[in-house]
């Protein structure tokens, strides 16, 4: 039988380094280490690890570059070398940056801009599926579109494409890795219903409404 273990705060590293901040933190997990990512009070975006299920989470650190979130809680992945791919929008212009952290060597890369017109002032969702094709995908930031963009590698992006762009308000969407034939499932809410799209390439192969998930009002979740 599983047990839960009690709630924990993370713990803080130095003075100025503190666990809080205005939104949830993203979790990330790998073969070993599990990470958490949140964006702080003062804009920055800092994470903690632990490397086991049973371990004790490490000190937060800051991440690099130190200044690139709005508020915002940034999405993170592990890839298949075990390193963590941050994906954020900046404060300055509100473009989506990524940076990557290369283990063991516990280094940034440099900061890469997915595209000049991958703009946002929300959430975004970020995915990896089982060919090792990035997606991140965010609702537009003048209007109610749901917007996506592939990468091949953390510093290879194409450029972004539409998913939809609905009169209705919309809220900011998830991703989960594809089934049967596509690259990724997309969900979001607008209007009060939850749509869904298949991602294949850089092209939506479908998009229709979920049956029966009427009255939403809130980001969706996904999973795979």
């Amino acid at each position: 039988m599983n047990t839960w273990s009690p709630f924990a705060p993370l713990p803080a590293g130095m003075v100025q380094i503190q666990a809080f901040g205005p939104s949830a933190a993203a979790l990330a997990g790998g073969m070993s280490e599990t990470y958490a990512a949140y964006a702080g009070d003062d804009g920055k975006i800092y994470y903690s690890a632990k490397a086991s299920p049973g371990g004790a989470w490490q000190a937060s650190a800051q991440a690099s570059p130190p200044s690139v979130v709005n508020a915002l809680t940034p999405s993170a992945l592990v890839d298949d070398q075990g390193d963590l791919l941050l994906a954020y929008v900046r404060k300055a212009d509100g473009k989506i940056g990524v940076a990557k952290l290369i283990t063991p060597q516990n280094t940034w890369t440099t900061e890469v801009i997915v595209g000049a017109q991958a703009i946002t002032g929300s959430e975004i969702a970020l995915v990896r599926n089982d060919a090792g094709v990035y997606y991140i995908a965010w609702k537009g930031f003048g209007n109610q579109g749901i917007y996506a963009v592939r990468g091949t590698a953390h510093d290879k992006w194409g450029a972004p494409f539409t998913v939809a762009e609905p009169m209705t308000t919309s809220q900011p969407p998830a991703l989960a890795r594809g089934l049967v034939g596509a690259d990724a499932e997309l969900m979001f809410v607008t209007g009060g219903k939850l749509r869904h799209a298949r991602l294949v390439g850089e092209a939506v192969d479908s998009l229709a409404d979920v049956p029966g998930a009427d009255g939403a009002t809130t980001r969706p979740a996904a999973a795979r």
